[in-house]
């Protein structure tokens, strides 16, 4: 089914990766150690807690020479990269940075297992991660007055525009 333009196909990119974090919670929460404790959409969030994972757009663009014509429309492909933050304590707290790389690991793992993030309302190929960056470990995250780290996830969409 076509896609109007608009912001559809970064709310559906952002949706999915987001389920598929709150996926590896509940995974971690019997046996695990680190384990996450929660996850949220975003990463201002006034209440976090220590051991969440929060998801957050750090921009999205079009592909260059990527469009083409489709049988209703222009096809084009968008790129949004996403930052995942692990908050691990507290500013002020202990930087423990072997905790904050294990539990980067795990949401790395997590993520190449299944390059595909599909739903039932959009076809398996349409949004896809491109590519999960390095890990990056002794952050601080001056908004949620936390520490942790962090890993930055390339998602791409094929997404057909059509006009109405």
């Amino acid at each position: 089914m076509p896609v109007v333009w608009g912001t559809q196909y970064i709310e559906a990119a952002r949706t999915l990766l987001y389920a598929r974090l709150t996926e590896l919670v509940t995974q971690m929460t019997t046996g695990y150690d680190p384990k996450f404790v929660a996850a949220f959409d975003h990463h201002l969030v006034s209440a976090i807690r220590v051991n969440a994972i929060t998801l957050g757009l750090e921009r999205a663009e079009p592909v260059d020479g990527s469009s083409a014509v489709g049988t209703t429309g222009i096809l084009a492909e968008h790129r949004m990269i996403f930052s995942i933050r692990v908050h691990t304590d507290y500013t002020g707290g202990w930087q423990d940075e072997q905790k904050q790389a294990r539990l980067l690991e795990s949401i790395e793992n997590k993520l190449r297992a299944r390059l595909t993030l599909a739903s039932a309302s959009q076809p398996r190929s349409q949004i896809f991660i491109n590519a999960v960056g390095a890990i990056q470990i002794g952050q601080s995250f001056e908004d949620t007055n936390t520490i942790g780290g962090s890993i930055a996830v390339e998602v791409r969409s094929v997404v057909e525009h059509t006009q109405e």
